[in-house]
């Protein structure tokens, strides 16, 4: 099975998320992005608690994490965040609902590390 490269990044993202102090700030662009698939900020928590960083990239200002989950309605959603642990604070930058089965590349993962048929 391959090895997800961001596996550290995910566990921060996780703690962080599931952090009852932590600030999310959500931008306007998040926010219509996620009325316009029915995600709630709900379901973004959830996927946030309990999802796989598959991307991270960088500017000149700031870090971005692609985080990979399931929300409560049981679809695949993606989140595209800044997280920031010194000020316990993530930024949501986007967020979107996954379309036909697929995640990074062609591997379907079932977010407990394993590979399962694609």
């Amino acid at each position: 099975m391959p090895k997800n490269q961001y596996t550290d990044q995910g566990r921060r993202l996780r703690a962080l998320a599931r952090d009852t102090s932590v600030q999310f700030r959500w931008t306007r662009h998040a926010l219509e992005e996620m009325n316009s698939d029915n995600i709630t900020r709900n379901d973004v928590r959830t996927v946030l608690r309990k999802g796989l960083v598959i991307r991270v990239e960088s500017n000149r200002y700031e870090e971005t994490w692609n985080c990979l989950g399931i929300d409560l309605d049981e679809r695949k959603i993606e989140i595209v965040v800044v997280a920031n642990e010194n000020e316990l604070s993530i930024k949501v930058i986007t967020a979107w609902k996954k379309r036909n089965g697929e995640y990074a590349g062609s591997r379907v993962w079932d977010f407990k590390g394993r590979k399962s048929a694609a």
